[in-house]
């Protein structure tokens, strides 16, 4: 008995350290996706610059390619990519484009259901939100479309220019 009641302090102790562990490990990740969802993407803006300039150089192109390859790739290929890469590119930008519009619908659906639970503005202004980030930042309007329908069934009242 006494080997289990000294046991109980050090059990007590390691358990209020791992919750301080995750609850630090949740407030970080918070910080983090609240912080990225603010900041506008570099391939959303290498893509504004490059279409602001009326000839766009293949040194400029060279660059944009290089800021979507792996460390790996970029270091191994030191001379411009082909014809069949910058496809290849393009479609692992859309890909990639589509994974993260997904996570985006993945949250919106969960503030969906709070706000269906609770009915809240604030809820409703996150709504908004994450729909604004969804359609400037989408590159499948399909996705765009999908989300509006989320947030229609969800009984969130839109005004007449989400429905645009």
């Amino acid at each position: 008995k006494a080997a289990t009641s000294s046991d109980a302090p050090s059990r007590i102790m390691l358990l209020k350290w791992q919750k301080m562990h995750c609850l630090t490990a949740a407030l970080l990740l918070e910080l983090l996706l609240f912080s990225t969802a603010f900041l506008l993407p570099k391939w959303k803006a290498m893509a504004a610059s490059r279409d602001s300039s009326s000839a766009p150089s293949t040194s400029s192109d060279h660059q944009l390619r290089e800021l979507f390859m792996s460390s790996s790739e970029s270091s191994s290929s030191s001379s411009p990519p082909s014809q069949v890469s910058s496809e290849t590119d393009d479609a692992n930008n859309a890909e990639r484009n589509s994974r993260y519009v997904k996570g985006l619908m993945d949250n919106l659906s969960g503030l969906l259901d709070k706000y269906i639970m609770s009915g809240s503005p604030k809820s409703r202004e996150r709504i908004f939100n994450v729909l604004d980030q969804i359609s400037s930042e989408a590159m499948d309007e399909e996705l765009v479309q999908q989300s509006l329908r989320m947030v229609k069934r969800a009984g969130v009242p839109l005004n007449k220019t989400y429905m645009e």
